[in-house]
């Protein structure tokens, strides 16, 4: 639809300084005649008998508005002048961060705490470990681990060939952690000699995968303090302790994807602000069109000119 308003404005030249006379016009108005005798309109030299047409549009760059938008939701909007829909983009914006940190914080807190369960010491040792010396003993307990896995292997895989197996405790010192103990090479040799359900070797102490590991797979239900049976075997059931230990990584997990899924929305937040101020702007262009026209309108006092202002609005 198109609405077309004209604004027609009479200009009336009052002064002789501005415009030669080229000849007087009284126009019956007394107010207009005695206040400066006559009106002079110069009909030829600054304006002529043609329509005179000066478009003014003022257009903005969609680009620039998409770019906008692209580093900060909703600027590009503010550009265009699409000022609410700036203002939920910036809401988005502000929204999704805040739930980023928030979850990204609870996921570390979360982390640090079973990372902490873990490592934490006690002095309680497994049913089948009741003749271990007095030692540094942790909750998931790597020596626990290794001397049960060692001395269950031929059980665990027969056919398994051990031949190059080696001791992997390298230090006596029973006051040392359990991890500052162990050779992880040879740990690791021994888990794949074992195959079978032995589906993964240790990562190093200390890395994501390491504590990750122990709460995941039942190869690892030994080393943690509380086992209770000599000869577990795949399937069989898992300590209490390592249920408990799983449950709490997997809270941590849900804290750390929440984060994510939070960035996730800020990102796209970005792209959509985007589109949309490029094609916010593309919009305005095409709605508003401004035009002056100029031109002299016959009347009984003489040509007099006259100027019409357009504003065409689409929908």
């Amino acid at each position: 639809m198109l609405i077309r308003i004209n604004f027609l404005i009479l200009f009336l030249l009052f002064s002789q300084s501005v415009f030669s006379i080229d000849k007087k016009i009284f126009t019956g108005n007394p107010k207009v005649d005695l206040f400066n005798e006559s009106m002079t309109f110069q009909s030829e030299s600054v304006l002529n008998s043609d329509s005179q047409e000066n478009q003014i549009t003022q257009k903005k760059s969609p680009f620039i508005a998409g770019g906008m938008s692209l580093l900060v939701p909703g600027a590009g909007e503010i550009y265009a002048g699409s000022y609410i829909k700036a203002g939920l983009f910036l809401a988005v914006e502000a929204g999704a961060w805040v739930f980023y940190f928030k979850y990204l914080k609870k996921g570390d807190d979360q982390t640090n705490f079973f990372q902490n369960f873990a490592d934490g010491r006690t002095d309680l040792r497994p049913t089948w470990d009741t003749n271990e010396p007095e030692r540094y003993r942790t909750r998931w307990d790597v020596i626990r681990y290794y001397e049960w896995s060692y001395a269950n292997k031929s059980i665990i895989n027969p056919q398994g060939d051990f031949s190059d197996i080696s001791n992997a405790i390298i230090n006596n010192d029973i006051t040392l952690p359990p991890w500052e103990r162990i050779d992880w090479e040879s740990l690791n040799a021994l888990e794949r000699a074992i195959g079978k359900w032995y589906s993964h070797t240790l990562h190093h102490y200390g890395e994501q995968q390491y504590y990750e590991l122990i709460g995941k797979y039942p190869q690892y239900n030994q080393g943690w303090f509380d086992a209770d049976s000599y000869n577990f075997t795949y399937g069989d059931q898992l300590t209490a302790t390592f249920k408990e230990y799983s449950k709490m990584r997997g809270l941590a997990n849900d804290y750390y994807y929440k984060a994510k899924t939070a960035a996730t929305v800020a990102l796209v937040n970005h792209v959509i602000s985007a589109f949309d101020a490029y094609f916010t702007v593309l919009s305005y262009n095409r709605k508003i069109k401004l035009e002056a026209n100029y031109k002299e309108q016959p009347t009984i006092f003489g040509n007099i000119p006259i100027t019409y202002g357009t504003i065409k609005l689409e929908f």
